[in-house]
């Protein structure tokens, strides 16, 4: 997949497909960006991640306690009073995207839609973000997480070792789509590949905290 500089995003790259619509009703609106010399070619729309602290891999289950994905809740910054300039930058070049997904809901479909538009980004005051992305995931019966874990050490690390370990991670994330739900509407952020190191002593940063993942988050994860 093409990596696209965040410094480098706007309205005019950043391509929205025609809505899907799902048995439900819900709405996925598929994004895309372009690349080449021509700028006529479409990619998935991938961006890579400083290297942050994150909780590990984190369960996602349904009201019935029914397993329905994997997250990868990670700290947007170290310490919330003290930032670093790429994590300012990275965090920056999110809330760009949310902006830019607001305006093509509000041109489509009005502030009604637009108004409810979300990252799956937990912020609080004197807390520092967390950002929800989602392991590639099959909901079939192998059940198989398809997000490719590499470390310093090997190749290809197994995910399910770093369920609650606390790591440092660097992430190629797709902004995969538009979920448009009865409740919420939200950008699903997918982890394609993530370098993982390990953290020898379970030190929480300043200023994180984590929510369970669950349907009680409020975001999409299906």
């Amino acid at each position: 997949m093409q990596l696209t500089c965040l410094n480098k995003l706007t309205k005019e790259n950043i391509f929205f497909q025609e809505p899907v619509v799902n048995k439900y009703g819900n709405k996925t609106i598929q994004i895309l960006t372009n690349y080449g010399e021509s700028r006529h070619l479409t990619t998935p729309l991938v961006i890579e991640s400083p290297l942050l602290f994150s909780f590990g891999v984190k369960k996602s289950v349904d009201e019935d306690e029914d397993l329905i994905g994997y997250s990868m809740p990670t700290c947007l910054w170290s310490d919330y009073k003290q930032p670093s300039q790429k994590q300012l930058d990275f965090y920056s070049g999110l809330k760009k995207i949310e902006m830019i997904c607001h305006e093509h809901l509000d041109k489509v479909f009005g502030p009604e839609i637009s108004e409810m538009i979300k990252l799956p980004l937990v912020e609080k005051d004197e807390k520092a973000p967390i950002l929800y992305s989602k392991l590639i995931f099959s909901k079939k019966k192998t059940q198989k997480i398809y997000t490719i874990f590499h470390s310093k050490e090997n190749n290809k690390e197994n995910p399910l070792d770093y369920i609650d370990q606390y790591c440092k991670v660097k992430m190629s994330l797709i902004i995969d789509s538009i979920h448009i739900g009865d409740k919420t509407v939200t950008v699903q952020i997918k982890v394609n590949d993530i370098f993982i190191k390990p953290l020898v002593e379970r030190q929480v940063l300043k200023g994180c905290t984590v929510k369970r993942c669950s349907s009680q988050i409020g975001y999409q994860f299906g």
